[in-house]
């Protein structure tokens, strides 16, 4: 598998356009905070490409706790603190959860299903048992045993066992993986040490030192360093202030499940990544973290790299994100509004309780009602949707197609909706996603389990230059979109359902 950074670039000659922060704003320190990181570590005097992750996270100042597929990590001495703990153990059953509505969409149908969830079960409860003491414990001395120091019994070892192999090898998905738990996540349990472990990353990887040393990095709570996937337990603090930006916001502070919504959607990329390598469709991706995180907790409010909640007076700095769009020069961001309580995006009104119907429903009407009134030609009620700009009342709409080929050619909305853009498609996205997964064929028919799982294990097996497009329409036999209605195509019957207000 080639390294996130790599495979990224590839990814972006599909129907994505990279977009950019519009001006300057403050930095941090970089090279301050990634000495901090050496010194923390005792290499100071190191030199950049000298001191590799892997190596750091082999040694003592870290643990190693595998479940299924992941291997996960995070800091010995962080683990002596107790409400940091407490979010591991969190973290690490968000982990396990991810991994079983992971087969749940994948290999429902194998022989071993049913066995490997009575495995998952066993195993979630035993990791939501973890005490702080024994996790403080095992922080203390390297030398002891994991799974016995955390009260493992023989079944449990067992159930652990066959999870691994179940998940790492893939068979399921008509590949055959590494028996080892080599798909890495490391937490980083405060705002301080993920600003240092990203400007650590950016000054060691020196060829790919402007993809970490850059505005916005911030407010980033998730990154990757080569193979390794790193994720934030908290979330920056709003409104961000770069003389104290290491103060962090608890992720569970609006919902009770924030921590676990934030770890199962990103760990979910690790497990996409692991079985799929190189992807031409990251909108695929990120749906499918968005929609683990509601089928385990019935919601997903994650932050993404900002706040959720619409502007309310101030301002925060740019960020970049990824939208769809053919605009070969790219686009430009306006900085998004800081958190507010009062206010809350269209987008977010749910929370994705209803897989976000709701609110692209309301958008569609609202961006016909738009479309006519700046009169145009595409009468399809199916086609437009609202976007939001800086203020209350500055609206546009953005109209489909937003997948496939035909979506490389359509251009971006002007920079002041791209903010609340991006918001509207990655609703759009999960929404569409589910839909497939529960509806293309019709309500209740199981034959929409079946052809999502044969999804899934088409792209764990194709010809990497076979586009994802392609392998759509492989296994539905209707493209996955088109330029108009006119053409029976996968997207245009999810905008009928979006029409019919999900019925």
């Amino acid at each position: 598998m080639l390294p996130k950074l790599v495979t990224l670039a590839l990814a972006l000659t599909a129907s994505f356009t990279p977009v950019h922060a519009a001006e300057d704003p403050p930095e941090l320190d970089y090279a301050a905070f990634a000495a901090a990181f050496r010194e923390s570590h005792g290499a100071s005097n190191a030199t950049p490409g000298s001191l590799p992750l892997q190596g750091l996270l082999n040694s003592e100042a870290f643990r190693k706790f595998t479940l299924g597929a992941f291997d996960l990590r995070i800091s010995a001495e962080a683990l002596k603190d107790r409400a940091v703990a407490k979010n591991f153990v969190l973290a690490a059953t968000a982990s396990l959860d991810a991994q079983r509505h992971w087969i749940d969409w994948t290999a429902f149908d194998h022989e071993e299903y049913e066995s490997i969830c009575e495995d998952f079960d066993t195993l979630r409860k035993w990791v939501k048992g973890w005490s702080t003491s024994s996790l403080a414990t095992i922080a203390k001395f390297a030398d002891r045993d994991v799974m016995e120091s955390l009260g493992a019994k023989g079944s449990v070892v067992a159930a652990h066992e066959r999870v691994q192999r179940f998940m790492c090898r893939g068979e399921y998905l008509g590949i055959l993986r590494s028996d080892a738990p080599d798909t890495q996540i490391l937490f980083a349990p405060d705002r301080r040490s993920m600003l240092q472990l990203l400007c650590y990353t950016g000054w060691n990887l020196i060829d790919s030192r402007a993809n970490y040393w850059k505005p916005g990095i911030e407010k980033w709570t998730s990154f990757w360093n080569e193979e390794t996937q790193v994720i934030a337990l908290e979330y920056p603090q709003y409104p961000f202030d770069f003389k104290h930006a290491e103060r962090g916001a608890d992720m569970n502070e609006f919902e009770k499940t924030g921590l676990g919504q934030h770890v199962s959607e990103k760990v979910t990329t690790s497990l996409f990544w692991r079985y799929f390598g190189n992807n031409d469709a990251l909108f695929y991706e990120a749906a499918l973290g968005v929609n683990t995180a509601i089928s385990i907790y019935e919601q997903n409010n994650v932050r993404t790299g900002a706040p959720v909640f619409k502007n309310s007076g101030g301002s925060s700095d740019p960020f970049s994100v990824f939208v769809p769009g053919g605009n070969p020069s790219g686009g430009t961001l306006p900085a998004r509004g800081v958190i507010s309580i009062i206010t809350v995006p269209l987008w977010r009104e749910t929370k994705g309780e209803d897989n976000y119907v709701k609110p692209l429903g309301k958008a569609m009407k609202k961006g016909k009602k738009l479309a006519s009134k700046d009169r145009n030609p595409n009468k399809d009620a199916r086609v437009h949707f609202i976007v939001f700009g800086k203020k209350a009342n500055d609206t546009s709409y953005v109209s489909a197609p937003f997948f496939g080929p035909a979506a490389a050619e359509k251009e971006l909305p002007g920079d002041e909706y791209l903010v609340d853009y991006e918001e509207f498609f990655r609703a759009y996205s999960a929404s569409f996603f589910h839909w497939l997964r529960t509806r293309a064929v019709g309500k209740g028919d199981e034959q929409n389990a079946v052809l999502f799982a044969q999804l899934n294990k088409s792209l764990a097996t194709r010809d990497q230059s076979t586009p994802f497009h392609a392998v759509i329409e492989e296994v539905y036999g209707v493209p996955l979109s088109a330029a108009d209605g006119e053409t029976d195509s996968l997207e245009w019957r999810f905008l009928t359902f979006i029409s019919k207000g999900g019925r």
